[in-house]
């Protein structure tokens, strides 16, 4: 009986621990390039080569892009903007409830192609239920609506 009690504890620590997984230490841009997705299906990329996410455009001063991304990343839900350069974003997004699972999300700006290229993954877990993907896709459509702001209060 004994053994049996002491089970459900270490159940739930382990589960716990797993969803504290530490960072990964291949974020970052390189040679233009964000990290490729892991073998898994918790990974959203613009850059995959299975990607059906387009990058997207920006207009405008690459400063500018940036400061509008940020705004957009820092009112979401869960999300902690933890770099911020001219031509990077990193955050971590948190879920709320028992697991708090934490995803990366990663943006770059690439000056020569006026591109906005962006990456989300998972930390633990091998099913995100599509989490990464719509997170890339909202920031995306969120983007694209300050873009076209923009452009009419500059024209």
């Amino acid at each position: 009986m004994t053994r049996t009690r002491h089970l459900g504890p270490l159940l739930l620590a382990a589960t716990l621990a797993g969803c504290a997984a530490a960072k990964p230490g291949t974020l970052g841009v390189l040679d233009g390039k964000l990290a490729s997705c892991p073998a898994m299906p918790g990974c959203a990329s613009t850059q995959a080569k299975s990607a059906s996410i387009a990058p997207t455009k920006f207009t405008g001063s690459r400063e500018d892009a940036s400061r509008r991304l940020g705004e957009i990343v820092r009112a979401m839900p869960g999300a902690k903007v933890l770099t911020q350069a001219p031509d990077y974003l990193r955050a971590e997004f948190t879920t709320t409830g028992m697991f708090r699972h934490v995803d990366d999300v990663e943006i770059f700006l690439d000056a020569r192609s006026r591109q906005v290229e962006f990456r989300s993954a998972s930390r633990s877990g091998v099913f995100d239920f599509g989490a990464n993907r719509k997170r890339i896709e909202a920031i995306r459509a969120k983007f694209l609506g300050a873009e076209a702001g923009a452009e009419k209060s500059a024209g």
